[in-house]
């Protein structure tokens, strides 16, 4: 039988390359990965890596201190794409200063963009954004000056007559996950957590572009 590998959160830490892109699921602090996000941040203090990731979160994952307000530190991320920044002052303040490339993007369509990236396609048709600030002739939910050059996350496409979002892929290099219980073949329940987010379809989508499942 396959011995189970237990890891603690700075070998977890050292395990994010630089300039890699990771997402983390949870909603406020329900699911978040603390133990993990806090290694990160102590790590990339201390030595300076992992440093210019891209950060992908679908709903905002934080309670004004702790989540991922860990990685909220100039260099550690150079990128975020999220939805939601309420409980996030410290991202907020970095964006407010173009200390980081930064995009809005709906919620539902970043969490369902995890399920079509695993299905193998390459990004996600929705109607939802058109005409808002999401709409690439719009801002593109580009969130500051830093982030207005860059290419956009979104493009408009035509089918039938009618006009749709298309919302593209990001390749996942690694996810950082959150369960109740896990067997030693890496088999996780979320019984006991209070929400169970979209943690299978971002392990796939994970899984798809070769990435790693902490």
């Amino acid at each position: 039988m396959k011995k189970p590998k237990f890891l603690t959160g700075e070998e977890a830490a050292a395990m994010i390359k630089d300039d890699s892109t990771i997402a983390t699921i949870g909603m406020t602090l329900v699911s978040a990965s603390e133990t993990i996000l806090k290694a990160v941040e102590k790590r990339f203090l201390e030595t300076g890596s992992p440093n210019h990731l891209t950060l992908v979160h679908s709903c905002g994952q934080s309670d004004r201190k702790d989540g991922i307000q860990h990685l909220a530190h100039e260099g550690l991320v150079k990128r975020i794409v999220g939805s939601h920044w309420g409980l996030q002052p410290r991202w907020m303040e970095m964006i407010a200063n173009s200390q980081v490339e930064a995009y809005c993007l709906p919620q539902g369509q970043i969490a369902q963009l995890y399920r079509s990236m695993a299905c193998g396609l390459p990004g996600k048709m929705s109607k939802v954004g058109l005409g808002t600030f999401i709409d690439p002739r719009v801002e593109g939910g580009k969130m500051n000056d830093r982030t207005k050059p860059l290419p956009d996350l979104v493009d408009i496409l035509e089918y039938g007559g009618e006009e749709y979002m298309f919302y593209k892929e990001i390749p996942l290099d690694t996810v950082l996950i959150r369960g109740t219980v896990c067997d030693e073949m890496g088999n996780l329940t979320t019984t006991e957590e209070a929400m169970k987010l979209e943690v299978l379809p971002a392990v796939l989508a994970a899984k798809r572009y070769g990435g790693r499942v902490i």
